[in-house]
């Protein structure tokens, strides 16, 4: 197995990083607390991750226009966004921030607004996400996996 900070050699020990317990090899051992060391074991060659179909993830996204929206449905109803943070429980100058635009509001409380003024805020948007191999990128010369190491930048006590 090799070591998962630096991805260059064998790891030898278990360490514990702010944690975060690691198999890393001696070099990089000396980064953290060493639990214990490593027995050698004969290394399994695992199959090539294969590419699968890509799936398509349902979300509900608040709408660019809620501002509007809630402005134009408390003027048909002629309440003002006092009377709305009254009716939804929420604090006026939160409610007031969200009725001019200056704040999105979370979702629970769009929610409670879209409920109580019978509008919609929330618009359905699809995403595909497809599967694909893990992450690799050209380290001196030749393909590797990405390892703690590569992203991780070490502060020199």
């Amino acid at each position: 197995m090799l070591c998962e900070m630096c991805g260059r050699r064998e790891a030898k020990y278990r360490i514990e990083i702010e944690g975060a317990e690691l198999d890393v090899c001696e070099v990089c051992a000396k980064h953290g607390k060493v639990i214990r060391r490593l027995r050698h074991e004969p290394q399994v060659v695992q199959p090539e991750v294969q590419v699968g179909k890509p799936s398509i993830i349902e979300e509900e996204e608040l709408v660019s226009d809620y501002a509007e929206r809630i402005r134009k449905a408390c003027s048909k109803l002629g309440i003002t966004y006092r009377t709305l943070a009254e009716r939804i429980n929420e604090k006026e100058s939160y409610v007031e921030k969200i009725f001019y635009g200056r704040t999105r509001p979370d979702e629970k409380t769009a929610r409670k607004i879209q409920h109580e003024l019978h509008i919609q805020l929330f618009e359905k948007t699809e995403t595909t996400v497809g599967t694909d191999s893990p992450v690799r990128f050209n380290l001196s010369g030749k393909d590797k996996e990405i390892t703690l190491g590569d992203i991780v930048q070490f502060e020199k006590k």
